[in-house]
């Protein structure tokens, strides 16, 4: 069995985790804003497992450290499944692959690959949305990366990964930063009088904090 861990605010993710799991086929799809969050997360059971996230400022969405922060640990001598990493961004990947490596590498867990598609940046505060044109092709590879990521992870692939210096380095030390202070951020956005009050926003908040 094949189980797809997924975090996505905007879409982005979910839809690319929704042709991978269609495309590896007896795959599970579970929604990390969704899991219990008093609980560990047992990876045990599982001939795969697979991790999907948006990249937030060059590192992990908090949510997403925070679950891998409760995976349970593997037992000594228990087989342990393949596990991968499927990323999405708007620009750069940064270092979410390392930071969530040496999280589930705590818990004895072996990150084996990662996959990264660029997606059209939702970021609106800071970049526009590109044109349509852009997104459609954007779109096409983001297929290429999701049909070339099933292939690998059936094919168990495990990659040599090289780190580059001092780009990773800088920015490991800015993402994990701000997963640190960004979760306070919140306070600095607003609704405006042509908010029509429909509910959408704070009905589908992964952490409910729309009120």
């Amino acid at each position: 069995m094949n189980r797809i861990y997924y975090f996505s605010s905007t879409g982005n993710t979910l839809s690319l985790a929704r042709k991978f799991a269609e495309k590896i086929g007896d795959a599970e799809l579970l929604p990390i804003a969704d899991l219990d969050r008093s609980q560990q997360v047992d990876l045990s059971g599982a001939d795969t497992v697979g991790i999907f996230s948006p990249v937030y400022c060059f590192g992990l969405p908090q949510i997403v450290w925070k679950f891998a922060k409760r995976i349970k640990p593997a037992a000594d001598g228990a087989e342990k499944p393949y596990c991968y990493a499927f990323f999405t961004c708007g620009g750069m990947k940064g270092s979410a692959r390392f930071i969530l490596q040496e999280l589930m590498g705590e818990r004895g867990y072996e990150l084996s690959n990662a996959f990264v598609a660029k997606m059209p940046s939702n970021y609106i505060a800071f970049l526009n949305p590109p044109s349509e044109s852009r997104m459609k092709k954007l779109f096409a590879k983001a297929d290429e990366t999701v049909d070339a990521a099933v292939a690998d992870v059936l094919a168990r692939k495990t990659p040599e990964v090289v780190r580059v210096f001092p780009f990773d380095a800088l920015s490991d030390l800015v993402a994990k930063r701000a997963t640190a202070i960004l979760h306070d951020y919140d306070k600095y956005f607003w609704v405006k009088e042509s908010c029509d009050a429909c509910g959408l926003c704070e009905r589908i908040c992964p952490e409910s904090n729309i009120i």
